[in-house]
């Protein structure tokens, strides 16, 4: 059984996968590179930044298992699988991690630390005045793991939450007020988006959404980038129609020196919800648990 990592993990996932399994490692995938590796691979393993198609898998003679070092798999045509009899895995792990994140940005941008940091530095002691958590209205969007992780956390912090699930992710087990998109947007101060980007959802928060927001609203992403149309929320910004934004995805990445990741509003990461030592070790326990299965 011959399993093949592609892309770019990090050297103590590799390490620590090898030393249970014997695997062969392929950082970069090049179309026309590597064919001998992509078409005798039982199971590949892969991440974010590996895109499979339908192209990809007519390489892939062997593949019987493919498995997506990741949360989210929209890198992935699960059709083009589905028609070849290929079983499909994701590797969960960073609900934590991401959910954790989701309240650093929250509290960054309401809090102003990166402006205050950044004065600070510079030998500057000037205060200025943030919000609190507690007592606001936070709105999710999507509530499969992460999402049920943050609604959870912001109780502690004495949050109201309101939800509503675009992609029915949500299973029994928990109790949260579900309200309509458009009821969660004029309602909301903390607008939190953890859905799922499908057809159904790309741009789902474009001009006429951030335009029935509060003006003292704070919109944050740590789901996937094209869930928020950049240009109609760059104005939004830009003109005073939301306070502010916290921002770990984008449509574009990396996106460079974007015009949405200058703003002065704006705290931005870069895409480093899942990047934890213990988010990692976790998504390797289960890979393993996944691997030992199949070989």
């Amino acid at each position: 059984m011959k399993i093949l990592l592609i892309g770019k993990f990090p050297d103590f996932v590799v390490s620590g996968i090898g030393k249970k399994l014997k695997i062969v490692h392929l950082k970069k995938f090049e179309p026309g590179k590597n064919l001998r590796d992509i078409e005798t691979s039982d199971i590949m393993v892969i991440t974010a930044g590996v895109k499979v198609d339908r192209k990809f898998l007519e390489r892939a003679k062997s593949l019987k298992t493919l498995i997506t070092f990741t949360h989210g798999y929209e890198h992935v045509d699960r059709e083009a699988l589905k028609s070849r009899g290929i079983k499909f895995k994701s590797v969960p792990g960073s609900t934590p991690s991401v959910a954790e994140l989701t309240f650093g940005l929250m509290i960054s941008v309401i809090r102003k630390i990166p402006e205050q940091d950044g004065l600070m530095k510079k030998g500057e002691w000037k205060r200025d005045f943030g919000r609190e958590l507690c007592g606001k209205t936070l709105g999710v969007i999507g509530l499969g793991p992460i999402g049920r992780e943050v609604c959870r956390i912001a109780r502690s912090f004495g949050m109201r939450v309101v939800a509503t699930d675009p992609n029915k992710l949500m299973k029994g087990g928990m109790k949260v007020e579900m309200v309509s998109l458009d009821r969660l947007l004029k309602t909301s101060d903390i607008v939190s988006l953890h859905a799922h980007l499908n057809e159904e959802t790309k741009h789902m928060i474009g001009r006429k959404e951030l335009g029935r927001m509060k003006r003292s609203a704070i919109l944050i992403n740590t789901g996937r980038g094209g869930l928020i149309d950049s240009e109609a929320l760059h104005e939004s910004l830009r003109s005073g129609r939301i306070a502010g934004a916290g921002l770990d995805v984008f449509e574009r990445e990396p996106p460079g020196r974007d015009k949405l990741v200058r703003l002065q509003n704006v705290v931005a990461t870069p895409h480093a919800g899942a990047d934890t030592i213990e988010g990692e070790e976790r998504k390797i326990k289960i890979l393993l648990d996944i691997l030992k299965k199949k070989s």
